[in-house]
């Protein structure tokens, strides 16, 4: 019904505002909907807080573990380094040298189509993961010329270098992939880092502020191929780095299912809406 009037200010007038209609249930179900709506804005309000403790954890896990581990240790348990002291027996590499191999993406995307190789841009890499949405896709010519450097493995490590810059994912098993534009693909060398701890140590913020440093403090910067080549990892042992990654995975599993409940209860909320 159109009750406003005025071009650069529409208002309705009282009289026609009294006159509208709305849909009331009983009192009984308006206060019994209140309350609900109370008690899940409170839960909500709760996961949003867990939420955002999880997401923290996760970002500095490798950070906390080391300083921890300096911490509850004793002197002869750690070791001095120009970026601080880390325990006995962990290393600080540049990417270069645990790499068996790193590629360099071509400098323009491939033709695109409706169906055919997936091609991953840096729009969908997120918090470590593929994000499938708006995936596109390219012919097996294009696939061909573009993985011509060497094709995508399971395991091998991709991180995007611009735009934005950080982000890090695994190529999952059996999944063809062809790179755009912005970033880089790692191959662990497998007898000093598996793939999962090489993700969780590129996601971390001592890897990640080596990244923000190089692209002057700009998220949406870019880090030059040399650059990234030469940024440092901090890595234990294999079997404490399987042990750290099992760790590592479980709280991205925790920190999905609190994001599914959150979205569960969004649902509601426009539902009650």
């Amino acid at each position: 019904m159109q009750t406003s009037s005025g071009s650069l200010s529409p208002r309705t007038k009282f009289s026609s505002l009294k006159a509208f209609e709305v849909s009331l249930p009983k009192i009984s179900e308006q206060e019994m909907l209140s309350d609900i709506s109370t008690k899940l804005s409170s839960v909500d309000s709760r996961i949003f807080e867990l939420l955002n403790s999880s997401r923290c954890f996760i970002d500095s896990f490798i950070d906390s573990y080391v300083v921890s581990q300096v911490r509850n240790n004793k002197a002869d348990d750690y070791q001095d380094s120009r970026y601080g002291r880390i325990p006995e027996g962990w290393r600080i590499y540049e990417l270069k040298d645990v790499c068996e191999l790193i590629i360099d993406c071509k400098n323009r995307t491939p033709k695109f189509y409706d169906d055919g190789v997936p091609v991953i841009r840096t729009s969908n890499i997120r918090e470590g993961k593929i994000v499938w949405d708006d995936m596109k896709f390219t012919d097996e010519n294009d696939y061909k010329i573009w993985t011509a450097r060497g094709e995508p493995q399971c395991g091998d490590v991709i991180i995007t270098r611009e735009a934005p810059i950080g982000e890090v994912c695994l190529v999952p098993q059996d999944t063809r992939l062809c790179m755009g534009q912005r970033m880089m693909l790692f191959r662990p060398n497998k007898a000093i880092v598996t793939s999962d701890f090489l993700r969780c140590a590129c996601l971390s913020k001592f890897f990640q502020r080596q990244l923000l440093a190089l692209a002057n403090g700009s998220t949406v910067g870019h880090v030059r191929v040399g650059e990234l080549k030469k940024a440092k990892v901090i890595l234990p042992g294999l079997d404490l780095q399987r042990r750290l990654a099992e760790v590592f995975k479980e709280l991205e599993k925790s920190h999905e299912i609190l994001l599914e409940k959150s979205r569960s209860l969004t649902s509601v909320f426009e539902q009650i809406a």
